[in-house]
């Protein structure tokens, strides 16, 4: 397996209410006794444990995000860590939550490819390298054309992850 240059990097975000706990801003505010909401089996759960466990900060573990958020909406915990996109889409649904700090935690996102396909791994890269920050799926569907018989596949990351299993 081969991977491409990193094209997104994909940081978490300190989830809090603004209403119960006006005075968390950042996760230097976090204190013993605290309880944050984590979603099982991801990198917030793993930077959560690792970074204010050692605190005396009480990590609770949901099954998905969206019981977090509630939880955050009830007060029952004091903030949630959690992938910053999907933590922006939660709040703007929940009047009174704010993502109010980004946590970089080195995790970046590629593409997987077949080692047997270098071309095709160099090929995306440059148009990566072409369009850092902008949108690049119109470029990548004329690096990594549709494969025939995928009609109506959506996204660039199907596209390009069907055309490896049919090469592989």
């Amino acid at each position: 397996m081969d991977f491409s240059d990193p094209y997104f990097n994909s940081r978490q975000g300190l989830s809090v209410n603004t209403n119960e706990t006006p005075d968390i801003t950042s996760l230097d505010d976090i204190q013993e006794g605290d309880v944050v909401g984590v979603q099982k089996g991801t990198t917030g759960k793993a930077f959560a444990e690792e970074e204010l466990g050692s605190k005396g900060v009480e990590i609770k573990t949901f099954e998905g995000a969206p019981a977090a958020f509630t939880d955050l909406e009830g007060g029952a915990i004091v903030a949630v860590i959690n992938d910053e996109g999907s933590s922006i889409a939660e709040v703007e649904q929940r009047p009174g939550l704010e993502v109010v700090e980004a946590i970089d935690t080195d995790e970046k996102y590629g593409f997987a490819f077949s080692k047997d396909n270098p071309e095709l791994t160099e090929a995306v890269n440059g148009v990566g390298r072409d369009h850092r920050g902008r949108n690049l799926r119109g470029d990548l569907h004329e690096v990594v054309p549709r494969p025939p018989g995928t009609r109506g596949v959506r996204g660039v990351v199907s596209t390009v992850f069907l055309y490896i299993r049919e090469e592989a």
